[in-house]
């Protein structure tokens, strides 16, 4: 019994030590910060900003961005982490207005 709980620990660990390192490489390759991609966030949605992770949408590095609205919604901006441009989620492409 204590072998399988130490099987699965390492198993954990390993799983936290990759997902540690791809943040890292995210983090690297990043040009807009986590400020300046909540700042874009603010000036397309008010509220209060509730998470913020960079992250890969579709094979294009992006910062989500979450955003509690006055009405209790929840929305997400995705800001392009190379540009800083506002992007869509589905197809990572800059949103053209």
């Amino acid at each position: 019994m204590a072998h399988d709980e130490h099987r699965e620990h390492q198993e954990h660990e390993k799983k936290h030590a990759a997902k540690e390192k791809k943040k890292l490489e995210l983090g690297r390759t990043a040009r807009i910060s986590i400020e300046q991609a909540i700042q874009t966030a603010k000036q397309q949605v008010s509220g209060k900003v509730i998470e913020a992770e960079l992250e890969e949408e579709h094979g294009k590095r992006v910062w989500e961005v979450e955003i509690m609205t006055a009405d209790d919604r929840i929305r997400k901006i995705y800001i392009d982490s190379e540009t800083g441009g506002i992007t869509e989620p589905e197809r990572g492409e800059p949103v053209h207005r």
